[in-house]
């Protein structure tokens, strides 16, 4: 029997599996328990299932592996307190890409395009890909950490492109369970 108790004249609960105490106009009585509706879930709650149960499993995997453990124990706050709510939240939230600055873009190879990507835990990589204002692929290729930021990158064009108009730059930021998010930029 489990009851509440706000104060010595207040008394609710449930006694047993079928009956429930409560107050109705200041006497206590005695009704039978409502029964639960048991609904199914609905698409999006299965989704959110199956996404937890896949997390679940990517932390356990990363709280056997010792070296992931370590890695993964440095993201340790007072909201995510053990390696493995580390590593599940890691894999529950992709990462963002803030923006893509082509300020000093002119076209030319070897010009900068400075990516800014973020992560709850760890951006792991950026790919950064730039077509010509008709879609045709001008380039792909891995921007590199900027080395006194660890959320900023850094991208060296390699082909020239002219004209500038119309130009896509596309930076897509990876984390290490592997989510991924993209952001374009047109010129």
């Amino acid at each position: 029997m489990s009851t509440k108790i706000k104060n010595q004249s207040d008394l609710s609960g449930v006694f047993g599996e079928s009956v429930s105490f409560r107050k109705v106009n200041g006497k206590v009585v005695a009704i039978n328990r409502p029964k639960r509706k048991l609904s199914s879930p609905t698409p999006a709650q299965e989704d959110v299932q199956r996404q937890f149960l896949s997390g679940s499993k990517y932390a356990k995997l990363m709280l056997a592996d010792p070296e992931q453990s370590k890695k993964y124990a440095a993201g340790i706050t007072d909201k995510k307190t053990s390696v493995y709510a580390v590593a599940l939240n890691d894999f529950l939230i992709a990462p963002v890409v803030q923006g893509i600055d082509a300020i000093d873009y002119t076209g030319a190879a070897g010009d900068l395009l400075t990516i800014k990507a973020i992560d709850d835990f760890m951006v792991t990589r950026v790919k950064v890909s730039i077509s010509d204002a008709s879609g045709a692929l001008i380039e792909v290729g891995e921007a590199s950490r900027k080395s006194l930021s660890e959320n900023t990158w850094e991208y060296k064009t390699s082909v020239a492109i002219a004209p500038l108009a119309g130009t896509k730059i596309t930076a897509t930021a990876f984390d290490q369970p592997g989510n991924r998010a993209s952001l374009d930029k047109t010129l």
